[in-house]
């Protein structure tokens, strides 16, 4: 999390198909307030519990979901 406070800048996150992502991992990501742009795509281990970690992110207008298939409408 230390590591997080000094990306406070940071903009865009592209972390497409690291399948080791986890939910508990978007819980440190939600700590970058900067964050407009994250894509997500092709993390399967992803579900709505993570998803919903990130509406801490008022600035985030783009996220990409695509192929995240633990994902749903509720997320």
């Amino acid at each position: 999390l230390e590591t997080l406070k000094n990306l406070k800048r940071l903009t865009s996150l592209n972390l497409s198909n690291c399948n080791k992502i986890t939910d508990n991992g978007l819980e440190s990501i939600k700590e970058i307030k900067s964050l407009k742009s994250l894509n997500l795509s092709l993390c399967h281990n992803l579900t709505d519990k993570g998803i919903k970690a990130l509406k801490e992110l008022i600035s985030l207008t783009a996220l990409n979901l695509n192929s995240c298939n633990l994902v749903t409408d509720s997320g």
